[in-house]
């Protein structure tokens, strides 16, 4: 995730902002940070979703994906 995506980015549950606690970084050939491991944490409701591999996990507590057919 690039560092300039936390810009865009808003809880999905409430819309609040998000903070970033960072564990992993690396840097891109254009020089930008990429994000790969961390922490989003919305300022409002105090939810936590993590960055794994670069990508964030905005799923909201409780829900479930179904795979049901």
């Amino acid at each position: 995730m690039r560092i300039s995506t936390i810009k865009i980015l808003c809880c999905p549950v409430c819309h609040g902002r998000l903070t970033l606690s960072v564990t992993e970084t690396t840097v891109l050939e254009d020089g930008e940070e990429d994000i790969v491991g961390g922490t989003l944490t919305c300022t409002a409701c105090r939810v936590d979703y993590p960055v794994r591999e670069g990508i964030p996990e905005m799923i909201p507590p409780g829900a479930a994906c179904s795979e049901d057919k």
